[in-house]
């Protein structure tokens, strides 16, 4: 049993993602957290001469009653549809660590955030939450961004993930906690993408660059044989583990593709890892990657690194 984190705002984008957290916990059959952290509203002074806010406790009182009271209600609506423990928490302080401690304390095995898309991740509510949270909570987030005018997809159970690797272990570390959301076939296709190898034709101050063909060709059976390596370990287990390898400079494109061909239900991958992943988790381009391919994407920052 693993616990599921749905943070709330009390906005019908953050509750957009309520299905998939349903679908989380049934997978992890696990009991559903719907929190709320809220946050003091500061009144504009009326002394001009001593400009620091107000905090006037009979509005924040009533404020933190109608939270509470609307948690409550969604944690009871959730409880009847998932036949399962949903427990509601109205929290303090800043949002970010209110949300990490809560999840220590409790044992939280992954969360659930929505994302906006219009700049990527919004510098407000939780769409820099959504952002904060993968980079700094040291357990998976999966995060899912709402087409616009469209309920977001929410499969009603997981069973294909597509698993970017880099070729180090620490990249690999995604694996138990995706692979724990699987039901049914349990299909998964391990990726790797490879930069292509250029050669320079001429030493001049203009230099001349191609690919090398040859190289690539070796680079992509290396990257073969790795993928194929990990897929081994997991078919013992019961799973349907396929690979996948590209040579494209174009990261986001080259996943997006894989999507689009392969049709998993979620992407899996780390925050950091040995080369061309480590800089982009959680940069423009996952980012990009989120926006674009309107399914869920489970990003993990192992502790440590």
């Amino acid at each position: 049993m693993t616990a599921v984190l749905l943070p709330l705002d009390g906005s019908r984008f953050a509750e957009s993602v309520v299905p998939l957290a349903l679908t989380v916990a049934g997978a992890l059959n696990g009991d559903l957290h719907v929190v709320r952290v809220h946050e003091l509203l500061a009144l504009p002074t009326m002394d001009a001469i001593t400009p620091i806010p107000m905090i006037d406790a009979s509005f924040e009182e009533e404020a933190r009653a109608a939270q509470r009271a609307e948690l409550e209600s969604t944690a009871a609506d959730l409880q009847r549809s998932a036949h399962r423990p949903v427990h509601a928490a109205l929290l303090d302080g800043s949002v970010v660590p209110a949300l990490i401690e809560y999840a220590r304390v409790n044992h939280i095995g992954m969360i659930i955030c929505s994302t906006h898309g219009r700049s990527g991740f919004a510098r407000a509510a939780l769409g820099s939450v959504a952002e904060e949270l993968a980079r700094s909570a040291f357990i998976p987030v999966m995060l899912l961004h709402p087409a616009e005018g469209h309920p977001p997809a929410a499969p009603a159970r997981f069973e294909h993930v597509l698993v970017p690797l880099d070729g180090s272990a620490m990249s690999e570390l995604v694996l138990p906690p995706a692979l724990a959301l699987l039901t049914g076939p349990r299909k998964v296709t391990l990726f790797r993408m490879v930069t292509p190898v250029t050669v320079d034709l001429a030493p001049t101050p203009m230099p001349i660059a191609m690919t090398d063909p040859t190289a690539i060709e070796a680079e992509m059976a290396a990257a073969r044989d790795y993928l194929e390596g990990v897929a081994s370990t997991l078919r013992p287990q019961g799973f349907d583990a396929d690979v996948e390898v590209s040579a494209n400079v174009a990261t986001p494109s080259s996943i997006e593709q894989v999507v689009n061909d392969r049709k998993p239900d979620f992407i899996a991958m780390v925050t950091h890892g040995r080369s061309g992943f480590a800089r982009f988790i959680m940069g423009s381009v996952t980012e990009s990657l989120v926006a674009k391919v309107r399914i869920p994407v489970v990003v993990y920052h192992p502790p440590g690194n």
